[in-house]
This record gives C-alpha cells, structure tokens and sequence, in this order.
C-alpha cells in the first residue's frame, strides 16, 4: 500500500514505512480495517504475512506457564513477519509486545504509538 501522498510529512518522517501489523488478539475484527486504513493514511506501508492468524505465543498467562511453547509459537511468528521485512511490528496487545520484543532486533510497538509518533512528527523510533 503506498502513502497519502498529499499529506505534509514532517522533516525526517520516513513516508511508507514498511510495517507488519498483527491484529488479531485485542482489536478484534471490527476495529481492524478501521486501524489498518488510519496506519496507511499517516504513510504505513503494511505488509501482509503468512499466518497472520496464529497466536504468537503470549496469550495473557500462557508465556509464563508454558515458557518452551509459547518461545516455539512466538519463533513461528517472527520467522513469518521477518520475511515481509518490516522495519517495525505494531501490535496492540501489551503482552504480545513484549513477547515478541524479546525474540526480535526489529521494533515492536503499540500500534497507537506509531499514530502519535506520526501525528506528532516525531519519527516512530525515536
């Protein structure tokens, strides 16, 4: 997906970011293109992968209970996202966040940091 090219970027904001964005733990169905389309609009080029749909392994208390298999799970996951290349995993489930975080050197955020990073003109790693 390309960015709005009408918009005014600030200086230094990387227009179509590549990012992969996981969804489905805590936004649900609903809210998900509606997120999707905020995300394209502010310049994220979102990048689909495989198994977009398995759980990535934190699953509230599960990581702690079940540490080998949620490690597999999250491994799985990030071997998918890796191959679309992103530059950042935006999620938005706190658990997840820091599941993932821990397995990857690439940047995992809430997806509304990323919005506020943009909206604000700050560049979403700073």
């Amino acid at each position: 997906m390309r960015a709005n090219s009408r918009r005014n970027w600030p200086a230094g904001w990387p227009r179509g970011r590549s990012s992969t964005r996981r969804a489905r733990s805590s936004i649900g169905t609903a809210w998900r293109p509606l997120v999707e389309r905020l995300l394209t609009d502010l310049g994220f080029a979102l990048q689909p992968f495989s198994e977009s749909h398995l759980c990535c392994g934190s699953a509230g208390t599960y990581s702690v209970l079940q540490p080998e298999i949620a490690g597999e799970l999250r491994d799985r996951k990030l071997a998918e996202l890796d191959k679309a290349d992103p530059d950042l995993i935006l999620s938005a489930n706190v658990g997840c966040l820091a599941h993932l975080q821990g397995g990857t050197a690439t940047p995992v955020m809430h997806w509304i940091v990323a919005v506020d990073a943009a909206l604000s003109g700050r560049r979403v790693n700073d």
